[in-house]
């Protein structure tokens, strides 16, 4: 007997990052299309929300690494549903 689809393990995306003006970028987190911003200082870089799983966390922080060359040393979460917070 196959499981019903609801009870199928999302598949946890990230898209490329879009460059929204000089180093502010921005990228959608699958499978709950939340969009996720990333602002890069000097010294440092600041992510808006974090994704939907652990996965999903650890894939953004070597993606903004790689887009940065700074480290992500900020994290703003803008409220408290799960696609946002459980990429922490």
């Amino acid at each position: 007997m196959t499981q019903p689809e609801q009870d199928a393990e999302p598949s946890y995306s990230l898209g490329p990052w879009e460059e929204l003006a000089p180093s502010v970028w921005r990228t959608v987190a699958e499978p709950d299309a939340v969009n996720l911003v990333l602002v890069a200082g000097r010294e440092r870089s600041l992510l808006v929300d974090t994704g939907s799983s652990v996965e999903q966390g650890r894939a953004l922080r070597t993606a903004v690494a790689e887009a940065t060359g700074v480290p992500l040393e900020v994290v703003v979460v803008t409220h408290a549903h799960r696609d946002h917070v459980r990429g922490l």
